[in-house]
């Protein structure tokens, strides 16, 4: 019976823990009814277990909670999603805040399409709050993944907060770790595809503008912002069209002149290697704006 299993999910023996929350797995991945009272102690186990010394524990309570949110009602879910969010915030200690992380991005990726607003609602503002804070790499880090989840599953949903994703993440673009502007970027290219017409037209000159600030000084940012408008094209493909006049010289300028001695510098191959994949992506999703540049590239 699962108010047995539930015991033993806090018993002293690890094997125990781990036997009781598959068990648990295996019960609920089948139609089993629960009652409000029970759904609240199996959530309240399963997020305890989050915490477990064990990491074979820890990595089937992830399993588990994924199982547990198609069960559960919004009250559950909205408790689950709060809890996750302050222990990546606030809470947790940082050992732990990947397995966090990792059940956050579950929540997202499975929880059921009418809970979408619930999700967005709780999570868009509290993960931008985590981005903008000082102090631990970590937690942006989190936060900008976790966006980025939520941005590909109910992106839709937040509109009225594009604005301020987009402010606050290309920001983070200009972050001194190699791995923060990465995970940044795939932000951006995730927001692009929900972003209007007009908000994507904002990103993209927000972006060439820098670019264009950028020339002659740091050329590890002015590589970034490149591969950033390389994974929005990617991502949106010929809503770019417009924009190509503007990209493609500045691209095509970046890229240098092959026969110029002073241009074979390690920084200046690394540029034109992120110029690259940006031109082969205008060449296959914007095919009729690119025609007129296509003997330059």
């Amino acid at each position: 019976p699962l108010h047995v299993l539930l015991e033993k999910t806090s018993d002293w023996d690890k094997d125990e823990r781990y036997m009781a929350t598959n068990d648990l797995c295996s019960i609920l991945s089948k139609d089993q009814k629960l009652t409000e009272e029970m759904e609240k102690k199996i959530c309240a186990a399963v997020l305890k277990q989050l915490d477990d010394p064990s990491n074979d524990v820890q990595s089937v309570a992830v399993k588990c909670l994924s199982i547990v949110l198609k069960k559960v009602n919004q009250t559950q879910i909205g408790e689950v999603c709060t809890k996750l969010c302050s222990l990546i915030l606030d809470g947790g200690k940082d050992a732990l805040r990947d397995i966090y992380s990792i059940a956050l991005r579950g929540l997202i990726t499975d929880v059921p399409d009418t809970m979408g607003t619930l999700v967005s609602d709780l999570l868009t503002s509290r993960l931008l709050s985590g981005m903008v804070r000082a102090g631990s790499d970590d937690i942006k880090r989190e936060c900008i993944d976790n966006m980025t989840e939520l941005l590909k599953r109910f992106g839709h949903l937040n509109e009225c907060d594009h604005v301020d994703i987009m402010n606050i993440v290309t920001k983070q673009l200009e972050h001194e770790k190699a791995i923060l502007r990465k995970r940044s970027a795939n932000c951006v290219g995730a927001l692009a595809v929900v972003s209007s017409d007009a908000l994507l037209n904002q990103l993209v000159t927000a972006l060439l503008d820098q670019i264009a600030l950028s020339e002659g000084k740091s050329a590890v940012h002015t590589r970034m912002l490149i591969q950033t408008i390389g994974t929005i094209s990617r991502t949106v493909g010929y809503r770019l069209g417009r924009h190509l006049p503007r990209i493609v010289p500045l691209f095509l300028r970046f890229c240098g002149d092959a026969s110029d001695e002073s241009q074979q510098t390690d920084e200046a191959n690394e540029l034109r290697e992120s110029c690259f994949p940006g031109l082969e992506s205008f060449v296959h999703t914007c095919p009729r704006e690119v025609e007129e540049f296509l003997p330059q590239i």
